[in-house]
């Protein structure tokens, strides 16, 4: 067993320059760079600077106040952790770093319109990283020790606590990205008279039924895995959650975490609609992993998933892909269009995706591979060999193949070599999952005293 304890001085000082990075991403965002000579930009950043401070816009202070407090957090952790005497040091040189690191964004922004340079940006993060730095001293090694106690206690030998994290981290990167966060009454209103806001569920203006569909089972590909995850963990938790009612409260609160995030971007859609799928697919995921479980606990020879469950999840969400690569399936077969279409279609992996926009890009990246996840999940359960492992990733390439193949006839969906790239990694993954899924599951049925048959992975 791994005895090194996490949250060690290297993770906090990796956590330090992760945070930074997204610091200067998100002062940045959306990348409009303009070109400016280096003395014009000097002349207007000792002008701004010049300026008085002025508590004008309190939602803009709040907001970069907000932005540091992590930042001095992890740092003074990075400096302080397992040293409790050596604080005055990392306090001398995190909080003019905070300052400084403040400055240079601003002055960078000079370059970024819409961005604008201001001073008060420079005291409130100040401020804010002081206040980060207040709270490491008063909690910052008790959480930390607390942290560690957990992780050694319950997440050394269960992968889902371990995957929980990241797992975690994803969801906040995909629905956050750009991450043109604010908090803003005036941009806020703007969002909702522009129907950014939709507090009332399954109503989309001018979105057709068949894209609410859609839309809905793209969520569900998002939130399915916690529910699996949640029936996975360990004993104690599974105590706690007893019941489908307390598992949808927790895949409610979930969901609605993410969707509330949303709300605060100004180029991301808050919709209630997001909510109840979410929290749906999260309470799906959670039964389906307990069927499994109830399966494996009663029947004692009992290696694979149920045949008749496992065979109709698998056609539903063959079903699901078919209709979410294909819809609104306005099928055309002309030779002048297929012609075009052929024209127009690359062979050269990802330099579709190259070419457009990164974050639509990356979204889309993550989106397909997580969307075949379910497929590899489902289909894996039959074993887990390597030649199941084989089986699964060339079914879903045959099946990606159709997919792609299908699209050259329809308007609406580009058709690329790209995604007989990805999805097949994502059926592979979901493969991977159900192997470590019988795995956990001999493990638990082993400690209840049931003999289950060894698996070779």
């Amino acid at each position: 067993m791994d005895e090194r304890p996490i949250l060690s001085t290297r993770q906090y000082g990796w956590l330090t320059l992760a945070f930074v990075l997204f610091v200067f991403y998100g002062s940045l965002v959306p990348l409009h760079f303009r070109a400016l000579p280096l003395e014009k930009a000097c002349d207007k950043y000792v002008h701004v600077m010049s300026q008085p401070v002025r508590v004008s816009e309190r939602s803009d202070w709040l907001a970069n106040i907000l932005l540091f407090v992590p930042l001095g957090f992890i740092a003074m952790g990075w400096r302080c952790v397992d040293r409790p005497d050596q604080f005055l040091g990392p306090i001398l040189t995190i909080l003019p770093a905070c300052g400084l690191l403040s400055g240079l964004i601003e002055f960078i922004q000079i370059w970024f319109p819409p961005r604008h340079t201001n001073i008060n940006d420079v005291v409130a993060e100040t401020f804010g990283g002081t206040i980060g730095i207040g709270i490491w001293l008063a909690i910052g090694q008790n959480v930390t020790d607390y942290v560690r106690q957990f992780w050694s206690q319950h997440a050394v030998h269960n992968w889902s606590v371990r995957l929980i994290p990241g797992y975690l981290i994803l969801l906040v990167l995909i629905h956050g990205m750009p991450f043109d966060l604010t908090i803003s009454p005036s941009s806020l209103k703007r969002k909702y008279l522009e129907h950014m806001i939709l507090p009332v569920p399954f109503t989309v203006p001018g979105t057709e039924p068949l894209d609410l569909v859609k839309k809905g089972l793209i969520n569900i590909a998002w939130f399915l895995p916690a529910g699996v995850l949640l029936a996975s963990l360990p004993p104690w938790f599974a105590y706690r959650t007893r019941g489908a009612g307390r598992i949808w409260l927790v895949g409610l609160a979930l969901a609605g975490t993410i969707e509330m995030m949303q709300l605060f971007v100004l180029s991301r859609y808050f919709d209630t609609t997001d909510i109840i799928t979410g929290s749906l697919a999260v309470l799906a995921g959670w039964r389906i992993m307990r069927a499994w479980q109830e399966h494996r606990e009663t029947s004692v020879n009992a290696v694979r998933f149920p045949a008749g469950l496992r065979a109709g999840l698998l056609l539903f969400w063959v079903l699901a892909l078919v209709f979410i690569h294909w819809e609104p399936f306005d099928f055309q077969f002309g030779k002048e269009f297929l012609d075009q279409r052929w024209h127009d279609l690359s062979f050269v992996p990802f330099a579709d995706y190259y070419a457009g926009n990164y974050l639509y890009s990356f979204n889309e990246i993550i989106q397909k591979t997580l969307l075949f996840v379910p497929f590899g999940l489902f289909l894996g359960s039959a074993g887990a060999t390597r030649a199941d492992a084989r089986l699964v990733v060339s079914a879903a390439f045959v099946f990606a193949l159709v997919l792609e193949v299908g699209q050259l006839f329809l308007h609406h969906h580009n058709p690329g070599i790209s995604d007989m790239i990805i999805e097949p990694f994502g059926a592979w993954l979901g493969c991977l999952a159900a192997s470590r899924l019988r795995v956990l599951s001999d493990t638990q049925a082993l400690g209840r005293g049931f003999r289950t048959p060894g698996i070779s992975l």
